[in-house]
C-alpha cells in the first residue's frame, strides 16, 4: 500500500530518517546486564559507523532496573511510568547513544529543564476550549481528497511529507481494517478544502509486563496562518480531538508526543492536557533527535520534549 512518514516506528531494529538507528524491544527488559549489553552494541555501531550518529533503544522495563542503571551512570533520555496501563512499577524508557556532535542539546540542558518545569505538572483544568464555531472554524476527523494540497502545504516543507505519503495516509485511514492511525484537522467554514491546522496519531503495540500495550504517538502538529485575523492556538483542539478519539477507541492506551522545543510545541501540548513525566530518572529530552524545517534557523536538527497524556486529560 505504500508508506507514510512514520513517527511511532515499529518493533525490532529500524533505520529511521536523519541517520538514526532505532531498536525497540519485543519483550520487556528487566535485566540490567541485558540493557547494558544492548547499549554497548549500539555504542560500537555509533563509534564505528559515521553514517549512524544516533542510536536509540526503546524498551519497557521497571523502576528497579532504571535505578540500578542510573547508579551505574546510565541515565535514559526518557522514562515514563506505565502504572495506569501496565503493572505497578512498569516504565517506558528511551536510551540514546550519539556521537560528540549530537550528544548535547542545542540549548543548555539546565535552561530547557527550567523553561519546561511548569509542564511537569498536570493542570486541574486545561486551557479553555476555543469556540471554533463562533470564529467560523470546523474540526474534521476525515482526510478528504480535496484537502490534499492544503495538507501538503502544512506537512510537506516542515515534516518532509510527499504527495504520495498523504495519499497513502488517506487510504489507510479509510481502510476497513483498524489501521492504528488517526487524523484531525481544522478548516474555516468558508472553504473546507483549506486546512489551517492538522495533526495525526499512530499506534504501535509493545509487550508490557502484564499485557500488550497500545503506544500511540500524537504527532505532526502544524498550523499555517492563512488569514491575518486567524485565531491562535488552533492546534490545541486538534490535539484534544485526536486524544479523545484514541481513548474512546483503544483499551488503556499510552498516548505520548515528542514536542519540538525550538518552537515550544510543548506549550501547546500542555494546553491540550499533556504533561512531561517526572524527571527523577530522565530529563525527558530527546537530544538533536530529528530535523524539522520550522524556519527558526539553518541548523535543522531539533531537541524534543517528551510528553504524555495526563490522567485528567482523558475525560
Amino acid at each position: 500500500m505504500g508508506a507514510i512518514v512514520t513517527s511511532a516506528g515499529q518493533v525490532g531494529v529500524q533505520r529511521r530518517s536523519y541517520e538514526r538507528l532505532y531498536v525497540t524491544g519485543r519483550e520487556p527488559v528487566t535485566e540490567v546486564c541485558a540493557v547494558i549489553d544492548t547499549l554497548s552494541r549500539l555504542e560500537g555501531i555509533v563509534t564505528q559507523r559515521s553514517r549512524v550518529p544516533r542510536a536509540v533503544f526503546r524498551l519497557i522495563t521497571n523502576q528497579t532496573t532504571l535505578e540500578t542503571l542510573a547508579a551505574e551512570g546510565l541515565r535514559s533520555e526518557v522514562a515514563a511510568p506505565l502504572d495506569h496501563v501496565d503493572e505497578a512499577g512498569s516504565v517506558f524508557a528511551m536510551f540514546a547513544v550519539a556521537n560528540a556532535k549530537r550528544s548535547e542539546p542545542l540549548v543548555k540542558r539546565a535552561d530547557i529543564i527550567r523553561q519546561t518545569t511548569p509542564e511537569t505538572l498536570a493542570k486541574t483544568a486545561t486551557a479553555p476550549e476555543v469556540d471554533l464555531n463562533a470564529w467560523g472554524y470546523q474540526l474534521c476527523s476525515q482526510l478528504e481528497t480535496s484537502q490534499f494540497d492544503s495538507l501538503q502545504e502544512l506537512w510537506g516543507p516542515t515534516f518532509d511529507w510527499s504527495d504520495e505519503n498523504i495519499s497513502v495516509l488517506q487510504r489507510r485511514l479509510n481502510d476497513a481494517v483498524n489501521s492504528g492511525l488517526w487524523f484531525a484537522g481544522v478548516y474555516h467554514q468558508s472553504d473546507s478544502t483549506q486546512l489551517v491546522s492538522a495533526a495525526m496519531a499512530e499506534m504501535v503495540t509493545l509487550r508490557g509486563i502484564s499485557r500488550d500495550i497500545p503506544f500511540v504517538e500524537n504527532s505532526e502538529w502544524r498550523t499555517l496562518r492563512r488569514h491575518p485575523d486567524q485565531v491562535s492556538g488552533l492546534i490545541v483542539p486538534v490535539i484534544r480531538q485526536l486524544n479523545h478519539a484514541i481513548v474512546n477507541e483503544v483499551d488503556r492506551p499510552f498516548i505520548f508526543a515528542e514536542c519540538n522545543y525550538t518552537t515550544r510545541a510543548d506549550r501547546r501540548g500542555h494546553q491540550a492536557g499533556m504533561v512531561i513525566p517526572n524527571r527523577t530518572y530522565a530529563d525527558q529530552i530527546l537530544v538533536q533527535n530529528v530535523a524539522v524545517h520550522d524556519g527558526a534557523d539553518s541548523h535543522l536538527l531539533r531537541d524534543f520534549i517528551f510528553m504524555t497524556l495526563a490522567e485528567n486529560g482523558r475525560s
